[in-house]
């Protein structure tokens, strides 16, 4: 009985556009597990690094930094520090994306408090997008430097009244300059960052997302609900005495299958993108979210009345699981106050392991745990709500 309602709830989805949509998904994923361009190292080739230049006559201290920050970008390839005949030379060979000159005398500006020249940035015409993401990067630089000369402006006016001779406080300044810009290009090695605190946001939006997807495909779940209570199938299977288990069971798997299909792009460029990427993890949260996703769907598609307010109430539910469950603000950013309450949002703990997973750390057992111990409770509450239903309305 299971199949034959397979059967049912699969020809009722089948329309013309979800056969575009199968056909789409189908396709996206031949192209991304298609072969694409690698490079020497044999990776997939998808981004190239960029370069610039660095004009500096003075080769003072200011540069040094900015130099040490623009190659710790992990979007830069190579900083050139170099003549401007050089720089230009590069640049007309279309090899880097832009010149920055740091005029004569910058440092000292810098040191002594006075208005500094402003810094002459050459753009690569034929590199129009990256140069305009260079653009933040610029800003930041700009800020690094500001930062140097307030903190060095505040040492001197504590210092001043310490020194009787002009002489020997100028030398003081210079120390105290040149030490500060040392520490900022060890900053590395000053401070270190645990790799699990960090926050990746390319991974953080894919997890986010698949979270999202996965739960939405839930909605076809309450849709069939709705359908069959308007149209009478509800009471038709209830006279036929059919267990309630085998209608949930045939409903779910008929999502499920259009879960696969949505999710096969997905899953294709993450292993293409990222060959060492453990794919389990993931592919068991997805399930996993969106079975008790669909389970909640069939309860509120049998207690609620059928219309679009129900869809409405769906809706809110998911962006509120979501909310709790950190995939639209990161769990450090939620309120205090809520934080125990993001426990039991299934969204936290499948976000939990799909971000694992992109971030090469253990797999959480817990996590999984608590999303197989929220599936059985779910479904007793789909019992009850299948027993509670009302025919006809």
């Amino acid at each position: 009985m299971v199949f034959k309602l397979l059967r049912l709830y699969l020809k009722e989805t089948w329309n013309s556009r979800t056969v575009a949509f199968l056909i789409l998904m189908l396709a996206l994923t031949a192209l991304l597990s298609s072969d694409i361009p690698a490079n020497q190292e044999g990776k997939a080739d998808i981004f190239n690094p960029i370069r610039l230049s660095v004009v500096d006559d003075d080769q003072s201290l200011i540069s040094f930094t900015l130099v040490d920050q623009f190659s710790s970008l992990a979007i830069v390839d190579k900083v050139y520090v170099e003549s401007l005949a050089e720089a230009q030379a590069r640049l007309k060979s279309n090899e880097i994306l832009l010149i920055m000159v740091i005029p004569d005398g910058f440092y000292e500006q810098t040191t002594q408090g006075v208005e500094r020249s402003g810094l002459t940035v050459y753009l690569n015409e034929k590199m129009p997008a990256e140069a305009t993401v260079f653009v933040r990067l610029l800003n930041n630089a700009t800020g690094s430097v500001e930062g140097i000369q307030s903190a060095l402006f505040a040492f001197q006016d504590a210092m001043r009244p310490l020194f009787q001779d002009p002489a020997a406080f100028q030398k003081s300044a210079e120390v105290a300059a040149m030490n500060m810009a040392f520490r900022l290009v060890g900053r590395k090695t000053i401070l270190k960052i645990a790799d699990d605190v960090k926050l990746n946001t390319v991974w953080y939006v894919i997890s986010a997302l698949t979270c999202l997807l996965a739960m939405l495909t839930g909605l076809i779940v309450l849709l069939q609900v709705q359908q069959e209570r308007l149209s009478g199938m509800h009471e038709r299977l209830l006279i036929a005495n059919i267990p309630w288990w085998q209608v949930m069971l045939a409903k779910k798997l008929t999502g499920l299958i259009w879960l696969l299909a949505g999710f096969a792009p997905l899953l294709a460029a993450l292993s293409r993108f990222y060959p060492g990427l453990r794919l389990w993890p993931v592919i068991l949260a997805i399930g996993l979210i969106y079975w008790i996703t669909a389970t909640l769907c069939l309860v509120l598609g049998y207690l609620g009345r059928p219309g679009e307010t129900m869809l409405l109430a769906a809706w809110l539910g998911l962006l509120t699981i979501l909310l709790l469950g950190g995939c639209i603000y990161p769990l450090q950013l939620l309120p205090g106050w809520l934080q125990p309450i993001t426990l039991i949002s299934p969204a936290r703990w499948a976000f939990a392991l799909i971000y694992g997973s992109l971030a090469q750390q253990p797999f959480s057992l817990m996590a999984a745990a608590i999303l197989v111990i929220m599936i059985p409770c779910a479904i007793a509450g789909s019992w009850l709500s299948w027993r509670k239903a009302k025919p006809g309305t």
